[in-house]
């Protein structure tokens, strides 16, 4: 038979496993005594007349000392145990002397402190399960142990037993008094934010009764608790209505919504008709409560609030947006009118001005005295002035209409460059300016594009130059490439310095808006409408370009 140290791993597991994890759950220590536990082992001690006695709880792994008399340890080693063999076997134990038993001759207890001889040992059984441990009395000499000191140790397991259960009742009725001042502490807090949230709660049963309601339910709907308990989702005073101001459907009110289909209903916004047939609009929410186990809801708690006020500044705000809607198409309409009639008066203009300017040009080629000849320039500048003019304006116009388009037509980018230049070389020379053009790094000459609106462009800002610059140079490079960026795709690049009046930070930030021109001074000396700039911009954001400008005042741009 093995001895006590060498118990193998099936004996291990045969030794019932109660202590531990049950007495934790009915609440009852392992090592903490009690006056009526000790007072159980110091009658076992003098009765038995021995100088040890113990109550003890088993696990798994240790003997654990609950209650201990002439001993120092609280616990030793399963395998050490003599009260393991009591409670495997329930029944009393008696050993006169460990010496002569080859169970524990040679347990380090008996060949050691305490040096254990004698041992009688009673299993301590609560009212189910197995044995948790046992009451022991232990000798340190050889002891025959007799009727009487058997029937007190079972008399006294008896005891510890019942003592125990009340150690376990006490601890368990301790845990409900916490648990009953918690739920109490619960209640409380619930009843006091109940009674005083503003959003209004109401609990209402399977058949849509409401058995609960606080204060703030009652004032949004103007009425009492007394007259709002009681009532269910069918009642005929109820007056619901959806935001497009039909009836609601008893059966659709969020409440029943979420009876029927165990699901909760949220941010539902309905009308309610008060007793005083005023009208006050709610946002409600409503969620489903279930028993146990159940998967039909017996409860809802429906909770809603006021936003009466947020909702008639969302349907103001509705009928503001539909009146700008209204006036912003009214504009659109007008502005496109009005760019349709520039359009057509534009080119019914430009057909007899032409004539005029034609037959001023004619006439400058004849026979007239020197007063004549000042006369018909006098006409022919003044058409061409006014031709700009109404160019810029159809160009405006039809950008505006949405009527502008870029014609796509192959052409040879130097010809066009030499034309929109060679324009202002007289000019320039009449002003005594340097005119120069540098056009030796233009690798993509034939291009497909609008050449009539990338001379016109480049002559706007050219004629902008040699108007503002009355002493100096005007230097204008023109740069082309293929882009790094898009195969197939050109990037033209023109640079026009000049060295005229210059712009000022504050005109600059106005310079690309339509009708401006600097300040009224510029426009009283050199004229203009304020629209070349502006157009060119656009013509260039057209082709995915840009027109920058940096420049100093009194030295040039």
């Amino acid at each position: 038979m093995a001895t006590p140290d060498k118990i193998p791993a099936d004996r291990k597991s045969s030794i019932p496993k109660p202590a531990e994890a049950r007495l934790e759950s009915l609440g009852i220590s392992l090592t903490e005594t009690s006056p009526a536990l000790s007072a159980l082992i110091t009658a076992v001690s003098t009765q038995c007349n021995v100088p040890i006695s113990l109550i003890t709880l088993l696990d798994e792994n240790t003997q654990w000392h609950k209650s201990r008399l002439g001993i120092e340890q609280t616990s030793v080693p399963i395998n050490q145990s003599f009260c393991v063999h009591a409670v495997e076997d329930n029944n009393t134990l008696c050993i006169p002397d460990a010496l002569q038993d080859e169970r524990f001759r040679e347990n380090p207890l008996v060949k050691a402190d305490p040096g254990i001889r004698a041992y009688a040992g009673v299993p301590i059984r609560l009212r189910e399960g197995p044995p948790i441990g046992a009451i022991c009395a232990i000798s340190t000499s050889p002891k025959e142990w007799s009727d009487k000191d058997v029937a007190l140790l079972q008399s006294l397991s008896l005891a510890a037993s019942k003592i125990l259960e009340l150690e376990a009742n006490e601890k368990k009725l301790a845990d409900l008094s916490v648990e009953l001042d918690l739920q109490l502490e619960r209640s409380s807090l619930f009843s006091f934010y109940f009674e005083k949230l503003q959003e209004g709660i109401v609990i209402q049963d399977e058949e849509s009764n409401i058995l609960e309601a606080n204060p703030a339910a009652a004032r949004a709907l103007s009425l009492t608790l007394s007259q709002l308990l009681g009532k269910d989702s069918y009642d005929p005073d109820w007056r619901i209505f959806q935001p497009n101001g039909t009836p609601l459907a008893p059966e659709n009110q969020p409440s029943n919504i979420a009876l029927r289909t165990g699901k909760p209903v949220w941010n539902v916004v309905l009308g309610v008709e008060l007793p005083d047939k005023s009208q006050r609009w709610i946002s409600i929410n409503s969620q489903p409560i279930f028993k146990d186990g159940s998967e039909r809801p017996f409860r809802t708690a429906t909770t809603f609030m006021d936003v009466t006020e947020k909702r008639e500044q969302e349907i103001e705000l509705i009928r503001k947006t539909e009146e700008l809607s209204r006036a912003a198409a009214k504009a659109e309409a007008a502005s496109a009118a009005k760019s349709a009639f520039l359009a057509n008066m534009s080119h019914e203009l430009r057909t007899p001005l032409n004539g005029i300017v034609g037959v001023a040009s004619v006439l400058g080629d004849t026979e007239l005295t020197s007063r004549q000849q000042d006369i018909v320039q006098l006409i022919k500048t003044s058409g061409e002035a006014l031709g700009k003019l109404l160019n810029d304006t159809l160009d405006l116009s039809q950008i505006e209409a949405a009527q502008f388009e870029l014609y796509q037509t192959p052409f040879n980018l130097l010809e066009e460059i030499e034309a929109a230049t060679n324009l202002f070389r007289i000019a320039a020379s009449q002003k005594n300016l340097d005119f120069e053009v540098d056009t030796n790094k233009v690798t993509c000459k034939q291009i497909i594009g609008d050449a009539a609106r990338i001379r016109q462009i480049v002559s706007n800002l050219i004629a902008n130059a040699v108007k503002f610059t009355d002493n100096g140079t005007i230097r204008i490079r023109i740069r082309s490439s293929e882009s790094p960026y898009s195969l197939g795709y050109c990037i033209l690049s023109v640079l026009i310095v000049d060295t005229g009046i210059g712009i000022s930070r504050d005109q600059k930030a106005n310079l690309f808006e339509r009708f401006q021109q600097g300040d009224i001074t510029i426009r009283r000396k050199y004229g203009g409408t304020g629209l070349g700039l502006s157009i060119s911009q656009e013509l260039a954001q057209a082709m995915n370009g840009r027109i920058s400008v940096r420049s100093i005042p009194g030295k040039g741009s």
